[in-house]
């Protein structure tokens, strides 16, 4: 009778043990999964930025785009040929992200749909192989930055050149992007940011 009592007595309290070791490993799991959520990070992007003339007249934009680093993995730089007919040769099959880059000094802000515009087949061929949303057009080397003027401008420019904005998920207005930091107005710099946390969202290539 005593075998059976303290036999019954031990099983008891093995049960009891079991009960209670079940909220732990709860609480253990829900901990896995919170540090497993915490440990995922956001995708980041690789960006190409391209203009004509050399990179060392982007070279404060490139710092400020490696500077995102919360977004931006890394920042190249591809050489755009002068010349409208060998436009053609730049390809998009390493590209993730393509930041066109257009100079307003000598060929004025002609980049699509006006006389002598200079990338109606480029952002074509850009926005048909990474999709609208990887591609972003900057207009450097303006003079007047203020809100107001840059609306102004905008404005006209969505009405003027509807193709630029159709093609790219941003057009972005600057001064000079060669020293840093670049003479990006701060609602520019914000619309870049959000272009660049949009890419960020996997998503298929327009065909």
């Amino acid at each position: 009778m005593n075998n059976q009592s303290s036999s019954g007595h031990v099983k008891s309290m093995d049960m009891e043990s079991d009960d209670t070791s079940l909220p732990n490993m709860a609480e253990t799991s829900d901990r896995a999964c919170l540090t497993k959520k915490k440990k995922k990070k956001r995708r980041r992007v690789t960006v190409t930025v391209g203009t004509t003339g050399g990179s060392e007249r982007l070279a404060g934009l490139i710092e400020l785009l490696r500077s995102m680093d919360d977004v931006v993995k890394s920042v190249n730089f591809r050489e755009i040929p002068y010349n409208v007919r060998d436009m053609d040769q730049v390809e998009f099959d390493d590209m993730e992200v393509f930041i066109l880059c257009h100079s307003i000094t000598n060929r004025r802000l002609s980049i699509t749909d006006v006389q002598d515009a200079l990338y109606d087949n480029l952002l074509q061929r850009a926005c048909r192989k990474l999709g609208k949303k990887n591609v972003i057009i900057i207009a450097y080397d303006l003079d007047e930055l203020q809100p107001n003027d840059l609306e102004i401008r905008l404005n006209a420019f969505r009405i003027q050149q509807p193709t630029a904005c159709r093609k790219s998920s941003a057009v972005v207005f600057a001064g000079q992007c060669a020293s840093s930091p670049p003479e990006l107005p701060e609602d520019q710099q914000n619309k870049l940011c959000s272009s660049l946390q949009k890419a960020t969202q996997k998503c298929c290539a327009i065909l």
